[in-house]
Parts: C-alpha cells; structure tokens; sequence
C-alpha cells in the first residue's frame, strides 16, 4: 500500500528568504552573491534582490547569477517601498536583509536561524559587529542628518554568545516574517531613511528583542551609504521626523522639521530648505 506523505513532506519552499536592496553598487552586489552561493543548504534558501533603478548593470546580475529572483525597478523609489515589495514577493518564513557589499560566511544563515528559533522572545538577530547604537534621540538624528554618521557607538564584548542590542546600523539581520507581516511591513511615510530604524523601535515596543551574536562575522560592508544631495538630506529629514512622531510626538518631530528648515535656510541651501518645506521625499516622486 503506498504510504501518504506527511505534511512536512509536502511542504516545498524555503525557509529563509535573503532580500537584498541595492542601487548602483553592481561589485558589492557580485560579491555579497556570490557568498550567498556557498551558503550550506542551499535548498532551504532564496535570494531576492530589488533593485531601485539602477544604471551600472547591478540591473543584469541574474545572468551571472540564474537562481536569483531580481526584480527591476524602473526608477529610485526609496527603500521603503522596496523592502515592502520584496518581503511580500519573499517565500520563506525568515528574511535576513542583508546590505550589499556584506558576504555571510557558508554557516551564517544557519547559526543565525538556530539562534532565533532558540529564543521566542526575540524577533530578529544580527550578525556579530563591533558597535551597535541606541535608539537616537532627536540630537543623534540631527548630527546624522549633518555629517552621515549616528554618534555614542557602544563597544560589543566579542567573547559574549549573545547581546541585546537596540539599533544595529550596517547590520545583516535575520527577522521572523510573520513580525514584519504583523507590523503590516514598513511606513509608507518612510522614503528612503527610516525603515530599518522604524523596524528596531517596533520590535522594541512590541516588547520583543534584538540579539547581535558576536561570534557570526561576516566580511565587508554595507555599500549603500548616506548620499550627499539636497534630495537626500531632506528624505533624511523626512525619515527622522516620521520616526520621532511615533517614538516622542508629534511635538518633537514637528521641532525637528523646523529646526532643519530654519537650519538650511541659514546655511543657505536652498535646495535643501526648499526641499524639506515640501516634505521631499525619496519614493519615485522626485525628479
């Protein structure tokens, strides 16, 4: 008599999805796939890549790379809505957002994914890195609007098995899907600063934790860096404010806001004053 297969037979898919975000990194890009490639279990994995209108070839890495799911923007839409497409395009029921430029190690994914289920209270875990940040304060996200850079990094102890940690900036992280479906996935009021900052401040008011696991390395680093531009800045802006209405009110972001116009306006960046009085935002609605 022919035996029925089980339902964990049945199952087919992954079971963790890497999504990568990326615009006009194609080497960074290369580099984080193809350590991706030489992930142990490969048949329990996917890659996807959004790619946010690219114009260096980052747009043709499937070729290269056949076993991919790249899905091509046709303009910079910031990566919010980027991230929201891809998780809702992802199959499996874990997603490591992984930066370009970054390449796991072949074990990565599969201590990342055995820590997480280990611990229920814990939303997301991140790979081992050297500094982690707080949740910033309205000062922290006005010297990251000005120079790039969040201040008081806080040393990891790299002997520890595991660190709580509130907002690991640059980090690969391995999130549950089924939170990010909970938080029904990311504010559209985000453009492209803000998401990754808005996910550790959910995880945090929903009660939930983020471990960094010092002993998981990986090697190089994220290629998406801030940008210098008077439409940047003012996404910056944007981000930051959106952020500090949900952690402080809309008191503390409406300060913000003005403090940065009235900032520009001063510096005499026009561009950059004029953007932020619009509410400027990266989401494909810029020219």
């Amino acid at each position: 008599m022919e035996e029925t297969p089980s339902t964990q037979e049945l199952a087919v898919g992954p079971r963790v999805t890497t999504l990568i975000v990326t615009r006009n990194c194609a080497d960074a890009l290369s580099r984080s796939l193809t350590a991706l490639a030489k992930s142990a279990n490969p048949e329990t994995l996917e890659t996807v890549v959004v790619d946010m209108g690219s114009r260096d070839g980052s747009g043709t890495l499937d070729a290269e790379f056949p076993s991919i799911h790249l899905l091509r923007l046709p303009k910079y839409f910031g990566s919010t809505k980027a991230l929201n497409i891809g998780i809702r395009t992802a199959k499996g029921e874990f997603v490591l957002l992984l930066p370009p430029g970054i390449e796991v190690m072949p074990d990565t994914i599969g201590r990342l994914l055995a820590r997480l289920e280990s611990d229920s209270d814990a939303a997301a875990v991140c790979t081992g890195v050297d500094q982690t940040y707080a949740l910033p304060s309205p000062d922290a996200l006005k010297e990251f609007w000005r120079t790039g850079r969040f201040p008081g990094a806080q040393s990891i102890d790299p002997s520890a098995e595991s660190v709580t940690v509130e907002f690991p900036y640059g980090a690969a992280m391995l999130i549950r899907r089924g939170f990010l479906a909970g938080m029904n996935y990311f504010d559209a009021k985000y453009g492209n600063f803000g998401p990754e900052l808005d996910l550790c401040y959910r995880i945090r008011t929903g009660g939930k934790k983020i471990l960094a696991l010092p002993g998981v390395r990986v090697a190089g680093k994220s290629a998406l860096q801030p940008v210098e531009s008077p439409l940047h800045a003012a996404d910056r802006v944007n981000g930051a404010a959106v952020y500090l209405g949900k952690a402080l009110g809309m008191g503390a972001a409406i300060g913000f806001r003005l403090g940065a116009i009235f900032s520009a306006l001063g510096h005499g960046e026009l561009k950059t004053f004029f953007g932020l009085v619009s509410g400027q935002k990266i989401d494909g609605t810029q020219e």
